[in-house]
């Protein structure tokens, strides 16, 4: 399985590229992709079919949703936090990939790219009319799986959905495997890599069909 994190957390850069090209991405998808429930129905967002549900698997968080495609390892997590009011207010989303690593117990951390999600790049989200902020974050991380010593290399795009009106931040991240050790399990179970690159384009699909089609989630 890939790199995942599936620890509940309490219920909570130098800009390099144009904005565009995270649209740009998304179009470079060869794949299938089909609307999938999330929460219940709650969240909607078009995934490609490999990605299974990890609750099938094992146990998972209430306030996680875990897909996994175990020949690429790589993996999609929606999670819903507690607005965190210690982040900074402009970098958000570059905070939570930090809170992250620490939670994935990573050995390295580096954030490539930051930049705000536009309603252009998510119509279905920003199309109710409540105040919701967006921001992206692109990052590596060298994670070591099943607390093995061998890490691998992790691409992870990270997209940070700031909703004040329901004290929320809902962090929607692709976990993408770029380099593997070559002592890692992952070698051993024939996991192959993806190509640079494509973990973001898979975000840049997700945050474009993302919709929150039904609030009760939060409370309200």
């Amino acid at each position: 399985l890939p790199e995942s994190n599936t620890t509940s957390r309490s219920c909570c850069c130098e800009h390099v590229r144009a904005r565009s090209s995270f649209i740009s991405l998304e179009m470079q998808v060869d794949q299938t992709y089909t609307l999938r429930p999330l929460f219940g129905g709650a969240i909607e967002a078009s995934i490609p079919p490999r990605f299974l549900d990890l609750s099938d698997i094992r146990q998972t968080p209430d306030n996680q949703e875990v897909l996994v495609d175990g020949d690429s390892e790589q993996s999609v997590i929606v999670e819903i936090l507690s607005l965190a009011d210690e982040a900074p207010a402009d970098q958000f989303a570059s905070w939570h990939f930090q809170q992250l690593a620490e939670d994935n117990s990573a050995t390295s951390s580096q954030i490539l790219n930051t930049f705000n999600l536009t309603a252009e790049q998510a119509p279905l989200l920003f199309a109710g009319g409540r105040a919701i902020q967006a921001q992206i974050v692109i990052g590596q991380q060298t994670v070591s799986k099943f607390k093995e010593h061998a890490g691998n290399v992790v691409s992870i795009p990270l997209c940070v959905i700031r909703i004040p009106s329901v004290t929320t931040d809902i962090l929607v991240s692709v976990n993408d495997p770029v380099v593997l050790h070559p002592q890692s399990s992952s070698v051993a179970h024939g996991a192959q890599v993806s190509h640079l690159g494509s973990g973001e384009a898979l975000l840049a699909k997700i945050m474009q069909t993302f919709k929150i089609a039904d609030w009760n989630l939060f409370g309200e």
